[in-house]
């Protein structure tokens, strides 16, 4: 699995390859100025992505601005709380989590706010969590798991 700007790639899915690809386009489409050489630093990165080389890419850099991480299954927020024991449901429709804390609560993660739902008479309420955590970049740090009464180890982790 690699991490590009804060988005975790599993190479042996092909979605997630051409998904690479395109971001790392787009991050090299903002380079000021690119050399020849950052060209053929794009093109050797686009064939390790290709090939599913994830050490080539960790040792790979392009205009020393792009680079590529190594990521592994606990880094996914998810994983990382069912490892711990945590009771987690995900959502099919969104990046959504909603997880049981220590003290016996619900807690939703995400990265939106839940869509207000239709009521009787054409209106629409509002959801509303008494624990709830937005999660910004894709990243959910240590400190805001704590608030919500969660307590896992490393110091961040991905929602998705």
């Amino acid at each position: 699995m690699i991490e590009f700007n804060n988005e975790i790639y599993e190479l042996e899915y092909s979605g997630m390859r051409k998904a690479l690809h395109q971001a790392v386009e787009e991050a090299f489409n903002e380079l000021y100025e690119p050399t020849d050489e950052d060209y053929e630093a794009l093109e050797e990165a686009h064939r390790l992505i290709s090939a599913q080389d994830v050490q080539g890419l960790i040792n790979h850099d392009i205009a020393t601005e792009i680079f590529f991480y190594q990521a592994k299954e606990t880094d996914y927020l998810a994983e990382a709380l069912i490892e711990a024991g945590y009771k987690v449901e995900k959502s099919n429709a969104s990046r959504s989590l909603y997880v049981m804390n220590d003290n016996g609560q619900e807690v939703r993660i995400a990265d939106h706010r839940r869509p207000a739902a239709p009521t009787v008479g054409g209106n629409y309420q509002d959801w509303e969590y008494e624990k709830e955590v937005i999660v910004s970049d894709n990243k959910i740090e240590k400190w805001q798991l704590e608030q919500v009464g969660i307590q896992l180890p490393n110091e961040e982790y991905f929602l998705g």
